[in-house]
């Protein structure tokens, strides 16, 4: 008899504790897997981009679309390693003020996408403890562009928790860089940027319970140097991110973001010619889980 009395005062005390944690909107974000656990996104980038060259003002447009795999393949104590791989990437490109070097509007498909392979080692926290991949080395680039926010390729997919619960408006942050390299183009561009995240409550999204998180950087800029046509080219820049984004509250995947990237950059070429040539670039990529 007197078991049964304290089972049920523990019990409504677990209750009262649970409610209290809820009424408060409090949340713990970290990663809950299992081996052979799948998702599928859809991912979209849109990039306009301007600049001025040789008195020509030349803008674009540039559609990225394809679809990432992540699927588990092991879940061990404080760790999970997880297989990543993308579909054909498809490409729409509109110019303006470019004839002669670009066409006004055409379409293509990156089937080489399709040959890489990511495989990262991941905390319950989302700290990448490791990262192979494989594939052609000027497929980071196209990462890079893909995920929008100076933090590449899948990695783009596994936001860093902060390890505590969370209160409604409560912030955390996690720096990123990112390096661009294309083989036929001797030099590198990196890309610094210092993401700061909001927990914004909790909602209902495509079916799951989830944690919806604001983000803005407070910091980001990028400095490299690239050589291609007899031309040395120094480029330097800055910018800020702002998205919004739903991570399941069951296993910490993320179910739907949109991401706004807006970089301000300068080009100065020296070599065979010189010039100084401004760009500005801005960015729009989203996430939507598939299943």
């Amino acid at each position: 008899m007197m078991s049964a009395i304290v089972h049920r005062v523990l019990t409504t005390l677990t209750l009262v504790c649970a409610t209290f944690t809820t009424s408060h909107g409090q949340v713990f974000l970290q990663y809950t897997l299992a081996p052979k656990q799948s998702y599928s996104y859809e991912t979209t980038s849109s990039v306009t981009q301007s600049m001025s060259a040789m008195e020509q003002e030349v803008s674009s447009i540039t559609t990225v679309t394809t679809k990432l795999h992540a699927t588990v393949r092991e879940a061990v104590v404080r760790q999970y390693t997880i297989d990543c791989s993308y579909d054909t990437l498809r490409i729409r490109l509109q110019a303006e003020g470019a004839e002669g070097m670009l066409p006004a509007d055409s379409v293509m498909t990156l089937a080489g996408l399709a040959d890489r392979k990511e495989t990262i080692t991941l905390s319950p926290r989302g700290t990448v403890l490791s990262s192979t991949a494989t594939g052609g080395d000027d497929m980071s680039t196209t990462m890079s562009v893909i995920s929008g926010s100076g933090n590449g390729g899948v990695k783009a997919l596994f936001p860093v928790f902060p390890g505590k619960e969370l209160a409604i408006g409560e912030t955390w942050t996690q720096e990123t860089s990112d390096t661009m390299s294309r083989s036929q183009m001797p030099g590198s561009i990196q890309t610094k940027t210092t993401l700061k995240y909001t927990f914004d409550g909790t909602v209902d999204t495509l079916g799951y319970r989830c944690a919806r998180i604001k983000v803005n950087s407070t910091e980001m800029s990028m400095t490299g140097t690239m050589q291609a046509m007899g031309m040395d080219m120094f480029i330097e820049g800055d910018g800020d991110v702002t998205g919004l984004m739903y991570v399941e509250l069951a296993t910490g995947m993320q179910v739907v973001a949109r991401t706004t990237t807006a970089m301000s950059t300068r080009m100065s070429m020296t070599g065979q010619g010189q010039a100084i040539v401004p760009i500005t670039t801005e960015t729009i990529t989203t996430l939507r889980r598939l299943q």
